[in-house]
């Protein structure tokens, strides 16, 4: 439940990042993705089963993602993905460019903690068999 309650909030940050007309709001979302980022790879370091498979696929999702917005700035997904849900070529303010980043990097990195933990179940699965 409480991670419903993050997820809740953090969805209300993302609306508020793409409406306001602040340089905070992309820096929170950064700040957020820095301590999750952190967090996860202390949990791959030090954790054990399915919580380290998982925190390894976030932190390699997100480095994926950061990786891909540094090879190619103009066709950053999270921007192109953003420009398609509101039918424009872009935002208008090019902080809510840093704030889509951002909340790109949290993305995939759920994104691959989610393939890690289903692919360290199916092979404990098995491996069971």
């Amino acid at each position: 439940m409480k991670w419903l309650l993050a997820a809740m909030v953090y969805v209300a940050l993302v609306a508020a990042a793409f409406t306001q007309e602040g340089w905070w709001w992309p820096d929170l979302h950064w700040f957020i993705a820095f301590i999750a980022f952190c967090y996860e790879a202390s949990r791959a370091i030090y954790g054990v089963g399915v919580r380290r498979a998982s925190a390894v696929g976030f932190v390699m999702g997100s480095v994926i993602l950061l990786a891909a917005v540094g090879i190619a700035p103009e066709g950053r997904p999270p921007r192109r993905l953003v420009g398609k849900i509101t039918g424009s070529s872009g935002l208008p303010l090019v902080h809510q460019w840093w704030a889509t980043d951002a909340i790109g990097m949290v993305l995939g990195g759920i994104v691959g903690s989610a393939f890690a933990a289903a692919a360290y179940r199916q092979s404990r699965s098995a491996n069971e068999s």
